[in-house]
């Protein structure tokens, strides 16, 4: 059996160890090093060693990763949020006569989110969008405009990393 020693110290422990809490850790100690701290219970004998073998607790499995965010409508892509976003949700708010807070309560959403949106700091997603419209009357959404760039050169292989890659040179 290996040497007990003092995890204060570090001398060897004669007989049974202290058992101590020392600013929350539990630390097994010489007699002389019990004064550091507040003494716990003993544990009882064959405990500390049914402890060390005893298996940690089962982890929970892991849930399914989703293939698109939490709320995200599949039906949202293909839509963008128009450039004058800010000033259209303000004016609408402004034009209803509410205040940010009664949007935020229509709408279950944080004072916060609805200030960062008037202030073009927050660009709202899809389906955030979409309550907007609905709450406000107004036309938050536009379909995706093609880029022009979608058909390759080649004819049908679809696109290359060279129809979407912007190169920049120094």
């Amino acid at each position: 059996m290996a040497e007990r020693r003092c995890e204060i110290c570090g001398r060897p422990i004669q007989g049974q160890p202290k058992i101590v809490k020392v600013e929350g850790s539990e630390l097994r100690v010489c007699e002389e090093c019990a004064q550091f701290g507040r003494e716990v219970a003993r544990p009882r004998a064959g405990s500390e060693r049914r402890a060390r073998g005893r298996a940690p607790a089962p982890r929970r499995a892991p849930r399914p990763r989703r293939s698109r965010p939490r709320g995200v409508d599949p039906f949202s892509e293909g839509y963008e949020v128009v450039p004058d976003y800010a000033e259209r949700v303000r004016e609408a708010r402004e034009e209803k006569g509410w205040s940010q807070e009664e949007l935020a309560e229509k709408l279950g959403e944080k004072v916060s989110v609805i200030r960062r949106i008037e202030a073009g700091k927050m660009e709202p997603d899809v389906d955030l969008a979409r309550k907007l419209e609905k709450v406000l009357e107004v036309k938050l959404l536009e379909p995706l405009e093609s880029t022009g760039s979608e058909a390759s050169s080649s004819g049908d292989e679809g696109l290359t990393l060279g129809d979407v890659v912007e190169i920049r040179r120094k």
